[in-house]
C-alpha cells in the first residue's frame, strides 16, 4: 500500500478541552476533526469518513486488482460488494 499509518482507524469520544473528535490507529494519534464552525454532528460525520479512509483505500486497491486479475467476475463482484458495504458503513457511522 502507501506510507500511511495502517488501519483500522477509530474515532474517540469528543474531546471537551478542544471540542473535537480525535482519530487513532490503536494507541497512535492520527488526526483531529473539529474546532470549526460546523455543527458537532457534522464534525462527527467528517471524523467517521476520515477514520474509514483506510478501509476505502483498501477497497479501491482491491477493485483495481480485481479488474486486472478476475477470471470470473461473479466471484469478484460478490467479494467487492461485501468490502464496499463494510467501508460505507464505517464511513457513515458516528462514534458514540
Amino acid at each position: 500500500m502507501s506510507g500511511h499509518t495502517p488501519g483500522p482507524w477509530t474515532v474517540a469520544q469528543r474531546d471537551p478541552q478542544f471540542d473535537c473528535r480525535r482519530i487513532f490507529a490503536g494507541d497512535k494519534y492520527i488526526a483531529s476533526v473539529g474546532n470549526s464552525d460546523d455543527a458537532p454532528w457534522q464534525q462527527d460525520a467528517d471524523a467517521a469518513v476520515v477514520a474509514a479512509s483506510t478501509d476505502l483505500l483498501a477497497l479501491a486497491v482491491e477493485v483495481a486488482k480485481e479488474y486486472e486479475d478476475a477470471a470470473d467476475w461473479k466471484d469478484a463482484i460478490g467479494r467487492l460488494q461485501k468490502m464496499a458495504r463494510a467501508a460505507i458503513a464505517r464511513a457513515e457511522e458516528t462514534a458514540s
